[in-house]
């Protein structure tokens, strides 16, 4: 869901490929350092016709307008309603980064899950005083949504510095650490729930000939998938988590400056005791 300026790595940074959010398509070109950007939102949800590209820097397409029935040009105003009350999350990025840094900038998973906290914050108390860890946080967009009614939030993220790890069998390694430390936070103690959110992203493969999302695919093999009525997948692997997908249309937009676009998802993930 993004720390630091990401200009630490020299001429090998300098060298990688650039990649950009899509929230910040309507900042300025080439801009070196850190951006400010201001998402505003309001203690109620947006109407149907929510959601433009982009934080305060974004100005939308040019070429897009639109029209009434009659074929008038429709102009977009800012109204202020009564009742609405008008909050801004201000947060520094980058506008471009490394694969390996792309959390110098805000994705739209981030700007969902912020959705999210925000629509608990407003219409129930399950997140007041409560103790939650935001992982890979980023900007920290969400912890600062979540940190209006929390009790505590702890803000983690890769260090952008650290030593990069190339070999294979280290990152499956480094992917079985992770999940073994997942495992023993979220077994012990009180009941523990994860809201994780995503963008897929798609790659053309040679060996299947195809645009597949095989990252996604990884993603969707660490835990067993469960339904609506709370049946499990038939699986005959058994991970020790429960994911169950959310469906977004229950999840309001706040935040104005973004386009969900229909590859976002948000999980609900569970530890399973009983994993066999």
């Amino acid at each position: 869901m993004e720390a630091g300026d990401g200009r630490g790595g020299g001429a090998e940074e300098e060298e990688e490929e650039q990649v950009m959010s899509e929230v910040h398509l309507g900042c300025p070109p080439r801009f070196s350092g850190l951006y400010v950007s201001r998402f505003s939102f309001s203690s109620r949800p947006l109407g149907p016709s929510a959601g433009s590209d982009g934080g305060e820097c974004s100005g939308g397409s040019p070429d897009a307008v639109t029209v009434d029935e009659d074929g008038d040009l429709v102009l977009d105003r800012r109204r202020r309603n009564r009742g609405r009350s008008d909050h801004v999350l201000t947060v520094q990025h980058g506008i471009t980064s490394s694969l390996r840094s792309v959390g110098l900038q805000v994705w739209k998973a981030a700007l969902l899950l912020t959705d999210f906290v925000l629509h608990k914050s407003f219409t129930s108390s399950e997140f007041n005083g409560v103790t939650a860890i935001e992982i890979g946080a980023g900007t920290g967009l969400v912890g600062l949504a979540l940190a209006r009614v929390a009790k505590k939030i702890f803000i983690t993220v890769q260090n952008t510095y650290g030593i990069q790890v190339k070999s294979r069998r280290l990152r499956k390694l480094q992917h079985y650490l992770l999940r073994i430390i997942a495992k023993k936070l979220m077994s012990h103690g009180a009941e523990k729930v994860l809201y994780l959110t995503l963008e897929k992203r798609y790659n053309f493969s040679m060996d299947e000939l195809d645009v597949v999302a095989n990252g996604y695919k990884h993603f969707r093999s660490f835990f067993t998938v469960q339904d609506e009525s709370g049946a499990l997948d038939d699986n005959s692997c058994r991970p020790d988590f429960v994911g169950e997908q959310m469906d977004l249309a229950e999840v309001p937009q706040y935040i104005r400056e973004y386009d969900r676009g229909k590859d976002l998802e948000m999980w609900k993930i569970m530890y399973n005791p009983n994993p066999e």
